[in-house]
């Protein structure tokens, strides 16, 4: 088998955990923006997502 048709085969495989670490990192990013800008009042993603959970906004809440 080459190089090539092994990471045909091989790279879907191997990219669903990488995908997922992302998906915890950007998870955690977002969550560390609403905490920093909530303490220092600082205007931005964290605070829109804030109030749009609270005002049950769900256009934003929920990803595309």
């Amino acid at each position: 088998m080459s190089w090539c048709g092994g990471a045909r085969h091989a790279l879907p495989n191997a990219a669903i955990p990488v995908l997922t670490i992302i998906g915890f990192m950007v998870g955690s990013l977002v969550a560390g923006a609403v905490v920093v800008e909530s303490i220092f009042s600082w205007p931005g993603l964290g605070r829109l997502l804030v109030g749009a959970v609270a005002n049950r906004d769900l256009a934003w809440c929920r990803p595309s």
